[in-house]
């Protein structure tokens, strides 16, 4: 399995931080430069600001699209370069001295999901739905809703291919994307307990403005916004509740659930 760690070229003292961590853990891995959303044209974002302003009152941040296009990239990486299968970390993330095991137990045993999300938030953990026991008291889980969150996670080349396609037209979050089942249709899991967590004392290279949820729109936008966003926040609802239900009665079906 490729480890790549997304890292801005200025973050030297991040790099530093998980690079030694990872060597401590014995686990090698390749440092992918991330991409610096202030510093890319209008054509190299690819951004949908008309559709993000509509659903969300508010653009995404140049942090938000850096992050998005440095995982995308990846993505495309291993579409172009074969390669089937990857853990991707933030130069932030902490390491669980279990993560090698953990890495190879998922490396072993790849059937029933495409993408594999380490979501160590309380509330995430707690909506896992356990569906398979890994040993060594692991468990893969069914995720509920669209948790926050791109510190960690090993994907397969099946979901890199179809995330590219997902993030051509660039109007939400990388995580957002991950978290769309609906929309990629893809197997995503989680892992409980979690063997990587999000650094919460430092603060993210992508910035805190993307936490202003005030309405940053006005004109006819801000009067179709009372329509659009309604509407969006019903659908997500649906889709949300109705795909945690149809996981239930497929697990069940199969046998997969996990007391």
């Amino acid at each position: 399995m490729k480890i790549f760690v997304v890292n801005l070229d200025r973050s030297i003292d991040r790099r530093l931080a998980i690079f030694t961590r990872l060597q401590e853990l014995g686990l090698s891995a390749t440092r992918f430069s991330a991409v610096d959303g202030s510093k890319l044209s209008a054509d190299e974002k690819g951004y949908n600001g008309l559709k993000r302003r509509l659903l969300f009152g508010k653009d995404l941040t140049d942090g938000e699209i850096g992050c998005a296009r440095s995982h995308l990239q990846i993505y495309a990486m291993m579409e172009r370069e074969g390669i089937e299968l990857a853990c991707i970390l933030e130069d932030d993330a902490i390491l669980d001295d279990d993560l090698p095991m953990v890495l190879e137990a998922l490396e072993t045993d790849m059937d029933g999901w495409d993408m594999v999300r380490f979501l160590a938030m309380p509330k995430d953990l707690n909506r896992a739905r356990p569906i398979r026991d890994l040993g060594n008291g692991y468990r893969l889980c069914r995720i509920y809703g669209t948790p926050g969150g791109t510190y960690g996670y090993v994907i397969n080349r099946r979901a890199a291919i179809r995330l590219v396609r997902e993030g051509r037209s660039l109007w939400k979050p990388i995580d957002a994307i991950q978290g769309h089942i609906w929309s990629h249709r893809l197997r995503m899991r989680s892992i409980k307990p979690c063997p990587v967590a999000p650094d919460m004392e430092n603060q993210s290279t992508i910035g805190d403005l993307r936490f202003d949820n005030r309405l940053k729109i006005s004109g006819w936008e801000r009067i179709a916004f009372f329509f659009t966003r309604p509407s969006y926040k019903i659908f997500n609802a649906v889709t949300k509740h109705g795909g945690r239900w149809l996981g239930i009665v497929s697990d069940k079906v199969t046998g997969r659930e996990v007391s």
